[in-house]
């Protein structure tokens, strides 16, 4: 039979390290992620405001660094959010109309027109007029006015050799259609990318919300915490294997083994892991780390620097209040693990100063861990010594 392959302990701390770079690393991600660029914004502002989608004062928008704050994201988000009914409303409403002209062939029944041309002038004119206004609604004096450009301009140049005078409703009624038809799609263009900011300042409006669902340290910590459990474990089990009758014996107590358990068992070392197992699988995290600290198998904390064992059983404790209460203070934390004198339902951010301490508490005890199962049966193997940890 082909031994396992199992994880030393020095790769299991590792392991651990490696995650905790890559959750760094993606936590800086989600912060960079977070700098929307202010002149993209007030671009978006700027199309709402010309279609009078804007009822309240947003000069303070135009004004700041090149990159929003979390502050002003999470001013911006929740009135932006107001005024996207009309937004997506306005969108919709060029939508058909481009629609409707599109069902209808090219304006004006061209398939293009020449910018160089006259036509292409009074195209130009056209969405310069009408860029603040609806296409839809051309007020009879400027179509007369550009009338009288253009007879004007027959009368100027009648007397040239190649000059060829134009028909001005003709002109018009080729400039005209291909205006609106260009002034509706960029109506389209425009309110689909300031959809797409409102959305995306609400999404990350919520991201720099300390306590929001998805705030960025708050799911850095969850991910921290998942490897420090799956670390401990994988540590543990580790150490039974290296000295098995002693620790299983600390945390089996007067548990009793019914033989009928025995009989699909087909050696050594399946019996090791079925008793692994079966000890393994009926605790949690805090059980673990309680036992390796109240039976003085591991310093799992280092006092040098004024962390006390109920710290780390704090940030287990605050993780499991982010999973299953919504980040704030739950009865279990308030009985297990209330390093701050905190109320049942405070909030628990995940603030810069926590991140860093969580790291470095993790780290300390998976490196003791370790260097405890490598002590059990060192065959040559290295005791991790903390070169690799996070900085």
């Amino acid at each position: 039979m082909q031994a396992k392959q199992v994880a030393s302990a020095r790769e299991l701390y590792q392991r651990f390290v490696d995650s905790q770079t890559a959750i760094a690393e993606y936590l800086d991600l989600l912060e960079l992620r977070l700098q929307v660029g202010r002149a993209r914004v007030t671009s978006a502002l700027s199309a709402l405001e010309r279609h009078s989608l804007l009822q309240e004062d947003w000069r303070a928008v135009w004004r700041g660094p090149d990159a929003l704050t979390p502050d002003e994201l999470r001013d911006l988000a929740p009135r932006l959010h107001g005024i996207a009914p009309q937004v997506q409303a306005a969108h919709d409403h060029a939508s058909r109309a481009v629609e409707e002209m599109t069902a209808e062939g090219p304006p004006s029944g061209r398939d293009f027109v020449d910018v160089r041309s006259l036509e292409g002038e009074c195209v130009q004119y056209f969405i310069d007029v009408l860029d603040c206004r609806d296409p839809e609604n051309v007020p009879e004096s400027m179509l007369n006015e550009l009338a009288q450009q253009l007879e004007q301009n027959n009368a100027q140049y009648a007397d040239e050799p190649d000059f060829e005078p134009v028909d001005p409703e003709a002109v018009i009624a080729v400039a005209l259609p291909w205006a609106q038809y260009v002034l509706r799609q960029r109506d389209c263009e425009h309110l689909s990318e300031a959809m797409a900011v409102i959305d995306e300042i609400r999404l990350l409006a919520e991201v720099a919300r300390p306590t929001g669902l998805l705030n960025a340290r708050k799911q850095a910590f969850i991910l921290l915490v998942a490897s420090l459990d799956a670390t401990v474990f994988d540590l543990l089990r580790e150490a039974i294997r290296r000295d098995f009758f002693r620790l299983i014996a600390m945390l089996a107590g007067s548990e009793k083994i019914a033989y009928r358990e025995l009989e699909d068992i087909q050696s050594w070392d399946d019996f090791q892991d079925q008793a692994i197992d079966q000890q393994l699988r009926r605790r949690y995290l805090k059980d673990i780390l309680n036992v390796l600290h109240s039976e003085g198998l591991v310093a799992l904390v280092d006092e040098g620097v004024a962390d006390e064992f109920g710290h780390l059983l704090e940030v287990v404790q605050r993780r499991n209040c982010h999973m299953h209460s919504s980040g704030a203070v739950d009865a279990h934390y308030l009985t297990e693990a209330n390093m701050y004198g905190l109320a049942l339902g405070d909030p628990l951010p995940i603030d810069a100063q926590y991140w860093d301490r969580a790291n470095r508490m993790c780290e300390f005890a998976v490196r003791q861990i370790a260097e405890w199962v490598t002590s059990l049966a060192n065959d040559g193997e290295e005791a991790p010594n903390g070169d690799d940890q996070q900085p």
